[in-house]
């Protein structure tokens, strides 16, 4: 067992003046200085849910925009955390609510190749849909369709995506911590992250970290009172916690 000093964060009771609006930010105060001199910090246990969206407004892409009958439509998904099923979901509902068919779009993933289908059932009218448009982003760069280009049909048609789905924006959680310095990840150096945290659970579900290897990063300060944790992506996105709360072990050790 790794001796040391823990610290344990609770995002739920964090005041909301020290808790970002995304919620993936904390800063937490303590009653008394903590000496880090010489110490390194470590995360031994996690416990964050898989929520983050990755249909959100930041992203660009919310909207599929499609001419249908000589009428453009579009399409507005929701922000949230969306499987290819749920965004068939949405999509149905609101073709109903066009007084479209329901069935007139529908994405099939292959699990083999990470390639997506669309299945347009125009059923003998007009439809057009085209990629490059800004107002599809979510077709473009997350479902496969990067250089797929105008689609146009009026029969009932299976058009495959030139690239793979890239639709799960978050593969792992990291966690920088801003009194640390010198860990190595993704290729930098001397940065302040303590954590690299694998998603390795379904949507909705309670990600459990504890390794069995923990990355130890050294501390820059003296004495604290304060430290602050954030949870990123791998592109240091601020990570939308979609009003869930997660919780945290850190140690510190010699």
């Amino acid at each position: 067992m790794i001796k040391g000093v823990s610290i344990f964060i609770d995002s739920a009771k964090i005041p909301a003046n020290s808790k970002s609006s995304l919620g993936s930010s904390i800063k937490l105060n303590f009653d008394n200085y903590i000496d880090v001199n010489n110490k390194y910090i470590s995360v031994k246990t996690a416990s964050i849910y898989y929520v983050f969206p990755n249909i959100q407004a930041s992203s660009n892409n919310t909207k599929i925009k499609f001419i249908y009958d000589s009428i453009t439509r579009v399409i507005n998904l929701p922000v949230g955390l969306y499987s290819v099923p749920d965004i068939n979901e949405s999509i149905s509902e609101q073709l109903t609510n066009f007084g479209l068919s329901e069935n007139l779009l529908y994405f099939q993933p292959d699990e083999a190749t990470s390639l997506m289908s669309l299945l347009i059932k125009a059923g003998g009218i007009a439809f057009s849909l085209n990629c490059n448009d800004a107002d599809n982003i979510l077709m473009k760069n997350f479902l496969g369709f990067t250089t797929n280009g105008t689609i146009t049909t009026s029969t009932d048609v299976y058009v495959d995506s030139s690239h793979k789905i890239q639709i799960n924006t978050v593969n792992d959680i990291y966690v920088k911590c801003n009194v640390s310095q010198g860990a190595i990840f993704n290729s930098d150096h001397d940065s302040n992250y303590i954590a690299k945290i694998p998603i390795n659970v379904k949507p909705s579900s309670l990600i459990q970290y504890e390794p069995i290897l923990m990355v130890a990063n050294r501390c820059i300060a003296s004495n604290i009172n304060s430290l602050s944790i954030t949870l990123v992506d791998e592109n240091e996105n601020e990570l939308n916690m979609n009003g869930e709360e997660w919780s945290m072990e850190l140690i510190l050790v010699d």
